[in-house]
């Protein structure tokens, strides 16, 4: 989709929302400055905008792609060579640090399933991956497997019957075992797949999201709907950073819904600056865990004050998206020989 809208600049923000949660957990600083660390709910806004997606192109990728293999294989082909990098600069990393349980080859066979980015078909190994935080990527693609398929074969049922029963049960289920959203890994001896319920509920629910556009644009003021949408996204990030781990987790996807919702309708063309760091907000995923889990902890002690810690997450950001930057423009490089060759 054009990028001319308000979605844009929220994907630059949640973004580093995620990037500044899982610093907390190297650098404990969101309790020292009064914060609740429930940045994780990030997570929900690009959980609603990949649903969102998938349903917004599906007719584009059923006559481009046909079968839903074709569709996946697609999928990976553009996140995986940027997945496979990040994967490899962290196993090396971790092997020169000397913080590997196994030696090189048997860590490499161990890790197969996340090689592979399917370690959310089971996510039972706790936090004991390469780079554990992109569980999210997997789930993301194992739900959007389901969702294509669903919708090329049994769509009225699916988005009539299924899919609403499915965000109902499964966030249902999340709440009454966990009481939050905050699940991304499996506990050992659970059988429930907490965080891929997750990622298929809300995913759902950004195909709902899509169709509440399309009624915003052609019901009331698309300013006022705009204005109302960038409310409930502010107000989302107050309530996780002061209420999150609850309840109210329910409540703030619910504002992201419709905070979602309004992001994608039409704006003015962004400015050319943003449209590209919007396109580097992956590739900042990627790699914020090589630089939060194993280069800063080596170089910087965890043992100081708030003033020191967030200057520590000021060069962190500066670092990280410096790295995506430089893969970002790699990448591109690439895509335009590759484009060249073919011609």
């Amino acid at each position: 989709m054009k990028k001319e809208n308000s979605i844009v600049i929220w994907r630059i923000v949640f973004t580093y929302m995620i990037v500044a949660f899982h610093f907390d957990t190297t650098f404990p600083w969101m309790n020292d400055a009064g914060f609740v660390s429930g940045w994780y709910l990030a997570v929900e806004f690009f959980f609603l905008v990949s649903g969102y997606l998938i349903f917004a192109k599906f007719e584009e990728s059923r006559e481009r792609y046909g079968y839903t293999l074709r569709f996946m294989l697609h999928r990976y082909a553009q996140i995986w060579p940027k997945y496979i990098l990040s994967f490899i600069l962290t196993f090396c990393a971790i092997m020169l640090l000397g913080k590997n349980k196994l030696p090189a080859i048997p860590l490499l066979w161990d890790s197969k399933f996340e090689i592979a980015l399917l370690q959310g078909i089971g996510l039972d190994r706790g936090w004991d991956y390469i780079n554990p935080t992109l569980w999210y990527l997997s789930v993301m693609m194992i739900a959007s497997f389901l969702i294509f398929f669903m919708l090329k074969y049994m769509r009225r049922f699916f988005v009539g019957y299924l899919a609403p029963a499915m965000i109902i049960l499964f966030l249902f289920v999340i709440y009454v075992k966990r009481g939050a959203l905050d699940v991304a890994v499996m506990d050992p001896g659970e059988v429930v797949n907490f965080p891929l319920f997750r990622g298929i509920a809300e995913m759902c629910l950004g195909m709902y999201a899509c169709m509440l556009t399309d009624w915003f644009i052609n019901h009331g003021s698309e300013l006022l709907w705009k204005c109302i949408g960038s409310a409930c996204m502010l107000v989302a990030i107050l309530l996780a950073t002061y209420l999150g781990h609850s309840g109210f987790d329910y409540l703030i996807l619910i504002l992201l819904f419709v905070g979602v919702s309004a992001g994608f309708l039409p704006s003015d063309e962004m400015d050319p600056v943003i449209a590209r760091w919007s396109d580097m907000t992956l590739d900042i995923y990627l790699l914020h865990e090589l630089f939060r889990m194993h280069i800063f902890p080596h170089f910087f002690s965890r043992d100081v004050g708030l003033g020191r810690k967030l200057l520590y997450m000021l060069l962190y950001m500066i670092a990280v998206s410096m790295a995506a930057m430089l893969m970002n423009l790699i990448f591109s490089k690439v895509g335009q020989l590759w484009k060249k060759d073919e011609r």
